[in-house]
C-alpha cells in the first residue's frame, strides 16, 4: 500500500489550501464583477 507521504504538520497544509482557495474565489468573484461595496453594519451590530 504505498502512497506519497509528505511529513509535515497537517494545519499548515490546511492554511496553505485555505489561502489558495481564497486566492482563487477573489480573483473568480471580481472577474465576474460581483463586488459588492456596500457596508450592510448597521449600529445594533455592535455590542455595547
Amino acid at each position: 500500500m504505498g502512497g506519497l507521504v509528505i511529513p509535515g504538520y497537517i494545519g499548515l497544509y490546511a492554511l496553505l489550501v485555505n489561502c489558495v482557495v481564497a486566492i482563487v474565489a477573489n480573483g473568480v468573484v471580481r472577474i465576474l464583477g460581483m463586488t459588492n461595496n456596500r457596508d450592510a453594519t448597521l449600529t445594533i451590530d455592535y455590542a455595547g
